[in-house]
């Protein structure tokens, strides 16, 4: 039980990445998958590792504009200040102007908070 961090989900480490560094919160969040996203976080996945490419859960998510997944992310904690590799924030690879705005408008004290 130790080995798998108090997680009975299914009986792996939460926060497994594969070769490309990749978790699943991480693919969850880009498939717009909120429940599993929900259910992972529940169970203590780190809501800000990186994949080879540096890219967070959120910025996958918005790249792929998952409003509703990219609110979950920052309502638990996901800094929308981060960068990938390319030096490019989730704002500056979100699509629509409805998930930009949502970023943009973020309460950084608010992630701040949920970070600590």
């Amino acid at each position: 039980m130790e080995e798998t961090y108090g997680c009975t989900l299914i009986g792996a480490k939460v926060d497994c990445a594969d070769e490309h560094k990749t978790t699943a919160l991480s693919e969850a969040a880009c498939g717009g998958q909120t429940a599993v996203c929900a259910l992972l976080l529940k169970y203590g996945a780190a809501i800000n590792l990186k994949n080879a490419q540096q890219r967070t859960p959120l910025w996958r998510a918005c790249f792929m504009d998952k409003r509703e997944t990219a609110e979950l992310l920052l309502k638990h904690g996901a800094d929308p200040r981060v960068k990938s590799d390319a030096a490019d924030t989730p704002s500056m690879v979100a699509p629509s102007t409805e998930l930009k705005t949502l970023l943009d408008g973020w309460d950084l004290e608010e992630t701040e908070k949920l970070m600590a």
